[in-house]
C-alpha cells in the first residue's frame, strides 16, 4: 500500500464520517488511541468489521489500512502516479506549516512569506492580477491566497471566484484560524494551512 499523504488522510477521514460509515466518537477514538483505520468502511484495529476482517495491506507511514472486507480498495491505493500538481502544492504546505509568522498585520505577513519562499528557492509572482481579482502569490499554476480576518463565507466566495481563472489549477488558503475547504472547488483542488503566529 502506498503512503497516504496528510491533505489524502483527512480527505480519508471526512468520506467515512460523510457516507456513515463509522461514527464520530468512535473514529475519533481509534485515532487518538493510534488503531490501524480501514480507508474502505472505518473498521480498527480493535473494532473489526461485524462478518470479522483482517488487514490485507497497511501504509507504514499513516494509521491507514485496508481490511479483507474492501479488497476493491487495493487497486486504488496501489496504483499511484503522483500527481506533479500535488507534489508542487505539498512542498508548499510543508514550507508554511515549518515556519512562524507575524499574524497580525495581512500586508507583513506577506512580506514575510516573500522571505521565506526565497529562502526556500520557490519562484512567485506576488499580488498577482487575476481576470476577476488580485491573488495574494501565484506559484507556477497554484493560488495562495493569504488572510488574517474575514467571515468565513466571504473567503470561500472569494476562492470560488478565484478558481473560474484559467490560470489556476490549485489553490492553497493560508488562514490565520482554522477553515476547511472543500476538496475541489470548480473542478480544481483546493487545500488550506493555519499559519502559526511567531513567539
Amino acid at each position: 500500500m502506498r503512503e497516504i499523504k496528510e491533505h489524502e488522510g483527512k480527505s480519508i477521514i471526512d468520506n467515512l464520517l460523510k457516507e456513515q460509515k463509522v461514527s464520530l466518537e468512535d473514529l475519533s477514538f481509534s485515532i487518538e488511541n493510534e488503531e490501524r483505520i480501514c480507508v474502505g468502511c472505518g473498521c480498527s484495529d480493535n473494532r473489526a468489521c461485524c462478518s470479522g476482517c483482517w488487514w490485507i495491506d497497511t501504509d507504514e507511514t499513516s494509521i491507514f489500512g485496508i481490511c479483507s472486507n474492501c479488497e476493491d480498495e487495493i487497486e486504488k491505493y496501489n496504483d499511484f502516479e503522483e500527481d506533479p500538481l500535488i507534489v508542487k502544492v505539498e512542498k508548499i504546505l510543508n514550507i508554511l506549516n515549518s515556519y512562524h509568522f507575524s499574524i497580525h498585520d495581512e500586508k507583513y505577513l506577506q512580506e514575510e512569506i516573500s522571505q521565506v519562499f526565497k529562502e526556500e528557492n520557490i519562484e512567485f509572482k506576488k499580488e498577482h492580477k487575476l481576470s476577476n481579482g488580485i491573488i495574494d502569490f501565484m506559484i507556477d499554476d497554484i493560488g495562495l491566497e493569504i488572510k488574517i480576518k474575514g467571515q468565513n463565507m466571504a473567503i470561500y466566495r472569494q476562492i470560488e471566484r478565484y478558481m473560474e481563472n484559467d490560470s489556476i489549477k490549485a489553490i492553497i488558503l493560508a488562514n490565520v484560524k482554522p477553515m476547511t475547504l472543500p476538496e475541489v472547488i470548480n473542478d480544481k483542488k483546493a487545500f488550506s494551512v493555519t499559519l502559526r503566529g511567531s513567539y
